[in-house]
């Protein structure tokens, strides 16, 4: 993904700019047992398309992340899953880009999953129990699960298409932050 990004994009910089849309996966943010490998790599894929985002938004080339569960292919065929269907993700992907927007969560699986990323203890980790309540009054307001940051803190390119095509901002980091250092959802 490195070498086709820095391949193409000194001719897209030409042309006055384009697009790369990388195809993820809920995997980016998930893993265990036999989905280690290919966890580790789609992580690194996302890491990595977040970079080249910030890298080539100089030369106008927008850079999509993709990320999606199941799909209805070959590979998925002998599963008994819920599985969305190529032409839904293929819809949802050519809207987002169409959109500007910087990632698109293609089914509803991802969208759970990416939303409990936020959660205290995400679901990727051991359950916890929960802190005290004093405890919790002297953690880092970043770090309170009851941290609310205001409207003027949202980057508009912090935006996702989920299902149904709805566009949604999701929260913002607080102002201490850096632009270029937010976690886009």
């Amino acid at each position: 993904m490195l070498r086709i990004s820095k391949a193409f994009a000194p001719i897209l910089e030409r042309h006055g700019g384009g697009a790369f849309l990388n195809v993820l996966s809920v995997a980016s943010w998930v893993n265990g047992g036999e989905l280690a490998a290919y966890s580790a790599s789609k992580s690194a894929a996302w890491s990595l398309t977040n970079a080249l985002r910030n890298e080539l938004a100089a030369q106008k080339t927008h850079v999509l992340a993709l990320h999606m569960g199941y799909v209805d292919t070959d590979l998925t065929r002998g599963f008994d899953i819920p599985k969305a269907s190529p032409e839904a993700i293929v819809k949802r992907a050519l809207d987002g880009l169409e959109s500007g927007l910087d990632e698109v969560l293609a089914d509803e699986l991802t969208v759970q999953v990416k939303r409990g990323l936020t959660r205290r203890g995400p679901a990727t980790y051991p359950s916890k129990p929960e802190p005290s309540v004093a405890a919790e009054q002297h953690a880092h307001p970043i770090h309170r699960s009851a941290w609310t940051p205001s409207a003027d803190h949202r980057d508009d390119r912090t935006r996702v298409m989920s299902p149904g095509g709805r566009i949604r901002t999701p929260v913002a980091m607080p102002p201490s932050v850096p632009q270029r250092q937010r976690h886009r959802r």
